[in-house]
């Protein structure tokens, strides 16, 4: 099934590449996942999702098949089994880098093929979900480009703190 979502991330095109082709930076910052491991060129993680009232845990492998920085198109190929269960699940996740301004517009199109628990949910069911769940995973991108924009203010601030022990 193919599940279509779009987003846009307040910074120009060149960051938002280097950061969105940054595996180990980008898995942490998505909603119930959490990187586990390297193997060779896979990064391997984790995965919680609540689709309705099931939830799945898969772990799996994601790598990318293409990273075209001058079109600023990137293939992404993740896999996964049920922690517990017999389920799986492979997405292809097309990724397309738009200049807009300032900000940068991803268009984003996965190639779902699901076994298991969730298999018994629509595709219209899954969009929903995976808008909501790229919803907080932009928040959390956003947040943590805010906080990377503020850092320099914040170490000052930090150092002054260690100095007013009395013993």
């Amino acid at each position: 099934m193919k599940i279509a979502n779009e987003f846009t991330v307040s910074v120009p095109i060149e960051d938002a590449w280097d950061l969105l082709t940054d595996l180990d930076q980008v898995v942490p910052l998505m909603p119930g996942a959490r990187l586990t491991g390297h193997d060779g060129d896979d990064v391997l993680g984790a995965v919680k999702v609540k689709v309705g009232p099931v939830t799945s845990e898969f772990a799996g492998k994601v790598h990318f098949v293409e990273q075209d920085r001058e079109h600023f198109r990137a293939v992404i190929d993740a896999k996964g089994k049920e922690t517990r269960g017999t389920g799986n699940a492979a997405a292809t996740v097309t990724a397309q880098l738009h200049e807009a301004g300032t900000s940068t517009r991803v268009t984003v199109d996965t190639d779902l093929k699901v076994v298991g628990k969730l298999a018994q949910f629509g595709s219209g069911m899954l969009q929903q979900v995976s808008e909501k769940l790229l919803g907080q995973f932009v928040d959390s991108l956003e947040a943590k480009l805010a906080g990377e924009r503020e850092k320099p203010s914040e170490t000052t601030q930090g150092s002054l703190e260690h100095h007013h022990h009395h013993h």
